[in-house]
């Protein structure tokens, strides 16, 4: 994956980044940043566009954790494919149902990257006890677009 750091959100994409989504039996959808969509060679893909910005994981005192070690190591990719599949829900392109199949894809990715799996469960559990409120279907936070002629 090929990221830059930057102010506002903590990465950017510098060129698409995909993963397979293995059982995942929701809709196709897309966006300008990011896109679900299904080919019938390979399956179904979770793609994360150029210039798509996320935040990363979000653990409580990550700051202070930092200070020791690189906490994003294991999560930078999975948490870039979680963040989608949360503002994907906002934006009500796929059904807040899905959420658990996205949590677990988080797990799961963090686990094939090297977290060991205690590690994982642990932010496995936080995402899927605390991060619905995340989820849910918002109105658009940006202001209305104004045309001036």
């Amino acid at each position: 994956m090929k990221y830059r750091e930057t102010e506002g959100y903590k990465y950017i994409l510098d060129e698409g980044e995909r993963v397979r989504l293995v059982g995942y039996d929701g809709p196709n959808f897309e966006h300008k940043y990011f896109t679900v969509f299904r080919d019938t060679l390979d399956g179904c893909w979770l793609w994360g566009a150029k210039g798509y910005a996320w935040d990363g994981s979000s653990i409580p005192f990550k700051w202070l954790l930092g200070i020791f070690y690189d906490v994003e190591k294991y999560c930078r990719t999975p948490s870039l494919f979680h963040d989608i599949a949360c503002q994907a829900m906002r934006a009500s392109l796929i059904d807040l149902k899905y959420k658990d199949y996205f949590d677990q894809l988080y797990r799961d990715m963090m686990i094939e990257r090297g977290m060991g799996e205690g590690q994982a469960g642990r932010r496995y559990w936080a995402v899927k006890n605390f991060g619905l409120d995340h989820c849910k279907p918002q109105p658009e936070k940006r202001g209305k677009i104004i045309e001036v002629r």
